[in-house]
């Protein structure tokens, strides 16, 4: 197990307790955050195009919606 990078306690008015600080970087973890839509609890999913690409888009779109549905 990891030592802890810092140890000690915390005191809140009468009441005492005891912490460890421990180093939370590591090359094998992902933290992802997803969009939820309010009205449907779905994932929101976003459609990265260049400028010019704006049939490629509508199409994709389409596309992506026929899929989920």
């Amino acid at each position: 197990m990891a030592r802890p990078y810092w140890s000690g306690h915390i005191q809140i008015s009468l009441v005492s307790f005891g912490v460890k600080l421990f180093v939370a970087t590591e090359s094998k973890s992902e933290i992802r955050f997803h969009q939820i839509s309010r009205s449907t609890g779905e994932r929101v999913r976003r459609v990265y195009s260049a400028m010019g690409d704006a049939d490629v888009v509508r199409e994709s779109v389409h596309e992506l919606s026929r899929v989920l549905s």
